[in-house]
C-alpha cells in the first residue's frame, strides 16, 4: 500500500483541491463536494481511497464493535478544543514500553 490514499471527510475547499491531487483526481469539476459529505453522522467512517493503479472508489469502515476501541481513538483527527484532549493515551501490548508523548510541540 505504499503508493494507496486513504482521504476522510474534509470541509476547507483548499484542502479539497489538495485531497483530490492526493487521490490523482481531477480538480474542478466538482469532486471537491463529495469530500465534504463523507461520515456526516460520524458512526461509520466513509473514505475515498485511490489503489495508485487507477482506481478509485468510496469505502466506508465499520469501527462499531467494542473492541476496537483503542482503534477508533488512534484514528479521531477531530481537532481537540482543549489542551487536556490533545494527548491520548496510547494502547500498549504486554511487555513493551508506554511510548512518550512530548507536550512541547507547537
Amino acid at each position: 500500500l505504499v503508493n494507496a490514499v486513504f482521504v476522510g471527510r474534509t470541509d476547507d475547499a483548499e484542502a479539497q483541491a489538495d485531497a483530490l491531487r492526493l487521490l490523482k483526481v481531477p480538480t474542478g469539476v466538482g469532486y471537491e463536494q463529495m469530500l465534504g459529505t463523507l461520515s456526516p453522522d460520524g458512526r461509520d467512517r466513509e473514505f475515498v481511497f485511490a489503489d495508485g493503479h487507477g482506481g478509485v472508489e468510496t469505502i466506508r469502515v465499520d469501527l462499531s464493535a467494542p473492541h476496537l476501541t483503542h482503534l477508533r481513538a488512534a484514528l479521531d483527527t477531530t481537532p481537540a478544543t482543549t489542551e487536556a484532549e490533545t494527548v491520548h493515551e496510547l494502547p500498549t501490548w504486554p511487555g513493551t514500553r508506554t511510548p512518550q508523548v512530548s507536550r512541547d510541540l507547537p
